[in-house]
């Protein structure tokens, strides 16, 4: 297997769970709701000011964010069970550990992975919030 290509995915995979938390509804500015990637772009210093990186990351924890989670969770642990199947190894290896230890192992490694990819997402978003929004409360 491709340790290069994995590491992509895993890569992706974060920078998809930051981007899809900055599409999240941050205020209504009359108009409609203005995400928080969209209030960083239109609004002035000032105006950011107004909101803490708090209320900007639990606005980017709605929307889109429950949809595109587990997608975002799903595709490294894929791409490692569709290569290992692709290499004709799956038989062996599942004849060698059992059929039980096989699919424990796939799914301990899939629930890692998965958090894995979004923590690293939350962090890369929260590092991005950081730049734009105060702390303070």
């Amino acid at each position: 297997m491709k340790v290069r290509k994995k590491i992509l995915y895993y890569i992706l995979s974060a920078i998809a769970v930051a981007l899809t938390c900055s599409f999240g509804p941050l205020f209504d500015d009359g108009d409609g709701m203005v995400s928080v990637i969209g209030a960083i772009v239109t609004c002035s210093k000032d105006r950011l000011s107004e909101y803490t990186i708090f209320r900007a990351f639990n606005s980017g924890m709605t929307g889109t964010i429950d949809m595109l989670l587990p997608v975002c969770c799903a595709v490294p642990s894929a791409s490692y069970i569709y290569d290992e199947i692709k290499s004709g190894m799956f038989p062996y290896i599942h004849m060698r550990l059992g059929r039980y230890r096989y699919i424990y192992s796939a799914y301990a490694y899939s629930a890692i992975s998965g958090a894995a990819t979004v923590m690293a997402g939350l962090i890369m978003y929260i590092i991005f919030l950081s730049f734009f929004f105060p702390f303070g409360a």
